[in-house]
C-alpha cells in the first residue's frame, strides 16, 4: 500500500513538474513572440521614417525646381506686372 501511494505521489509530482515545464515552455514562446513584435514595429516605423524623409526632400526639390524656373510663383504681382499684362 506504502510503495503504491508513493508511486502516486511520484507520479504526481512528475505530472506537476511536466505542467511546470511547459508553463515555462508557453511563457518563453509568448515572450519571443512580443520580442519579434517589437522587432517589426521598430521596421515599421524606421521605413515610414525613411519614407517621409524621402517625400520631404522631393517636395524640397520640386520647390526648388520651381523657383528655378518660374521665380514669380513665389512673390505677389507687382504694379508693373499688372501694367504689362494690361498692355
Amino acid at each position: 500500500m506504502q510503495q503504491q501511494q508513493q508511486q502516486q505521489q511520484q507520479q504526481q509530482q512528475q505530472q506537476q513538474q511536466q505542467q511546470q515545464q511547459q508553463q515555462q515552455q508557453q511563457q518563453q514562446q509568448q515572450q519571443q513572440q512580443q520580442q519579434q513584435q517589437q522587432q517589426q514595429q521598430q521596421q515599421q516605423q524606421q521605413q515610414q521614417q525613411q519614407q517621409l524623409q524621402n517625400t520631404m526632400i522631393q517636395i524640397a526639390k520640386c520647390f526648388l525646381m520651381l523657383k528655378i524656373e518660374r521665380p514669380m510663383l513665389t512673390t505677389f504681382d507687382t504694379e508693373a506686372d499688372k501694367g504689362q499684362r494690361k498692355d
